[in-house]
């Protein structure tokens, strides 16, 4: 999936002169008749392959989709295609297991789990439940070993964020939305930050970006969307880096919270609308990832 560089580390010959052995290379011991014995040996140090800063991105409808997810890489704004036929909502990147998780609506709203190992195709590992129901998860971020996920519209249970077991999939409140403008849909994507502990998400109400402390229930207001946006459901962070991403195709959007600015957007890949997207972040040691 992700495009690698191989770093070539020459100059780690450490030598063997006479007796004294200081490492892989035996230099041979010279006499006025030459040399008596000659063990060279050359060992070439490679680095592992260092990944690119890539997102993985995609989009969903009800129970269809509109365009594949994709790989996109935030250097060059290249994308390669990752699979289809599979619609993304909430999505994140499990560090510890080398997988993007994500909700989908292929058969549910939202409550399906799914997780695609980087390669191949995506397969459903089970559905989340909240109080032995199916609960409906808009967007997903991971907190250091935490799984948080957001549910925009009261339900059930009232609109919020949820922190979300990886073994069992049940989902526990552990931050009510109060009722008003804030349960009635508008905050539909989630990104983390494990450096600060701090959520992150899009609020379609106010078209703002917001942080949202877990632990302590403080929220704030980041940044306005950029001109003309107002509907942003993808959302994900790495490396000090928001990525705003609509569910269509136009622009993806790198607001750099510590210069408090948008940087240069970076092309979709998506070329038809959709009604939802998700987004995460892989790879240069970034943070968490989110919808």
């Amino acid at each position: 999936m992700r495009a690698t560089k191989l770093a070539l580390l020459l100059g780690f010959f450490v030598f063997s002169i006479g007796a004294g052995s200081l490492g892989a290379i035996d230099v041979e011991e010279m006499t006025p008749d030459g040399p008596v014995q000659a063990q060279p040996t050359l060992p070439i140090f490679l680095a592992p392959p260092l990944a690119d800063e890539e997102l993985f991105v995609g989009t969903a409808g009800w129970g269809t989709v509109a365009n594949p997810a994709y790989s996109v890489d935030v250097d060059d704004g290249s994308a390669t295609q990752s699979f289809t036929g599979v619609p993304v909502g909430g999505a994140a990147y499990d560090a510890a297991n080398a997988r993007i998780l994500f909700t989908s609506s292929l058969t549910t709203s939202f409550s399906e789990i799914w997780e695609w190992p980087l390669t191949g195709s995506p397969t459903q590992l089970g559905e989340i439940t909240h109080q032995g129901s199916p609960l409906r998860i808009d967007g997903l971020a991971f907190i250091g070993g935490t799984l948080y996920g957001v549910l925009s519209f009261d339900d059930f249970v009232p609109a919020g964020i949820f922190s979300i077991d990886t073994s069992t999939w049940v989902a526990t409140s552990v931050l009510p939305f109060p009722a008003g403008p804030a349960a009635s849909g508008g905050l539909s994507g989630l990104a983390g930050d494990a450096g600060s502990g701090l959520l992150y998400a899009p609020d379609d109400n106010t078209s703002q970006v917001l942080s949202i402390d877990p632990v302590g229930g403080t929220v704030s207001v980041v940044a306005a969307y950029p001109g003309g946006e107002v509907d942003i459901d993808g959302m994900t962070f790495g490396n000090g880096v928001i990525y705003l991403v609509p569910d269509e195709s136009g622009s993806i959007y790198p607001y750099d919270v510590g210069a408090g600015s948008y940087q240069t957007a970076i092309t979709s890949p998506f070329t038809a609308s959709d009604v939802f997207s998700g987004a995460a972040f892989l790879g240069g040691g970034g943070a968490s990832e989110a919808d």
